[in-house]
């Protein structure tokens, strides 16, 4: 898609949706279909070629599924990318997974008084997970409503007591910290009810001395270290937003470096493979920890069950895009999945790497 400029005044984002319309036709007749049954079927194409409100308040990329039983489903996203199309029986995923880049997932847990939230996050966004439906959203709920009363009594002029002096219950700062460390414990289980088995960074935001505190109690495997300062509560979501992407961010990045450094390690050993045909079962079996696809290089073939490939130096309506298949495989079996320039791949002269769990 097209933001600004001359490509999007002369529409040049639906003459390209065009022109792929038109090549998806010519393979439709040569699968032997009929005129009037591709007419039809392509028809919420040539509706959205037509939808100016779309192409008015354009995204960065594009991204449109279609098949006879679900219909037409498009989504503008936040990545643009070499416009292709690609007609099977299955969906192509691999333009995308740029998406996942560095980009990935991370929770933000924000802390204070009188405010708690848990959001899901990566770096386009963020979504309230309605923590308040397992976790005490404020201080009073976990350690009782009178808290306010016994622990900010500010006494003016009494005997024994500095003017504005805090009391708790045992009128000191262990006593508060045993509030805050019961408080605490309650919000834990709320967050370990609510991401179950995600391995994903927890941000923790709200005041350095609550950070410390709350990983006293943390039962959660990847509380970031760093934590995101400030009272969150008077934070709006893209300032949130923000900064938590520019704290976490380096976390991805070191996520990349270091499967690549292991692949350059590991790479005369049998966890790493360059081979297309060790890679696909492989991925089926959900061998692969991770895959590095080259940019813009794929591969089409096909693959049997009886594990025979067949290697094809063009699309054709018989086969598929090998790559597509194994980063599909990889990326629903759990593995890592990255798309970078030749320059970048731990091993450049090949377009395929896989780093093996076993």
């Amino acid at each position: 898609m097209f933001k600004k400029g001359k490509e999007q005044n002369q529409d040049m984002g639906p003459a390209i949706l065009k022109v792929h319309i038109n090549k998806l036709e010519k393979e439709l007749i040569a699968l032997g279909l009929k005129d009037q049954e591709i007419k039809k079927y392509l028809e919420p194409l040539y509706t959205l070629v037509q939808d100016r409100e779309l192409w008015r308040n354009p995204s960065d990329g594009l991204a449109i599924f279609m098949d006879k039983e679900s219909g037409l489903q498009y989504y503008l996203l936040p990545v643009s990318f070499r416009e292709t199309s690609y007609l099977s029986d299955h969906f192509n995923m691999l333009p995308l997974f740029p998406l996942y880049h560095q980009n990935g997932e991370y929770f933000i847990l924000g802390l204070s008084r009188d405010y708690v939230k848990l959001y899901q996050a990566d770096r386009f966004g963020l979504r309230d997970l309605s923590l308040e439906a397992h976790a005490p959203e404020q201080l009073e709920e976990a350690v009782g409503y009178d808290y306010a009363q016994k622990n900010l009594q500010f006494r003016t002029g009494q005997a024994g007591h500095k003017q504005g002096s805090f009391h708790g219950h045992g009128e000191g700062k262990d006593d508060e910290k045993l509030e805050l460390l019961k408080f605490f414990k309650e919000i834990d289980k709320g967050v370990k009810e609510l991401l179950g088995d995600s391995s994903a960074p927890l941000i923790v935001a709200g005041v350095s001395r609550w950070h410390s505190l709350y990983r006293e109690t943390n039962s959660y495997p990847n509380l970031y270290g760093e934590a995101l300062l400030g009272d969150p509560e008077f934070k709006d979501i893209n300032t949130l937003h923000q900064e938590s992407w520019e704290l976490i961010k380096p976390y991805f990045s070191a996520t990349l470096d270091s499967k690549t450094q292991a692949y350059l390690n590991q790479e005369h050993l049998p966890t790493t493979s360059n081979q297309l045909s060790d890679i696909i079962p492989a991925a089926e079996d959900g061998r692969v920890d991770t895959l590095f696809i080259e940019k813009e290089r794929d591969q089409y073939g096909s693959y049997t069950e009886k594990q025979c490939l067949i290697l094809d130096s063009e699309k054709s309506n018989k086969n598929i895009s090998l790559f597509n298949k194994v980063a599909r495989d990889t990326f629903l079996k759990g593995g890592k999945v990255y798309t970078l320039d030749r320059v970048n791949m731990p091993y450049s002269k090949r377009p395929l790497n896989a780093l093996l769990r076993f």
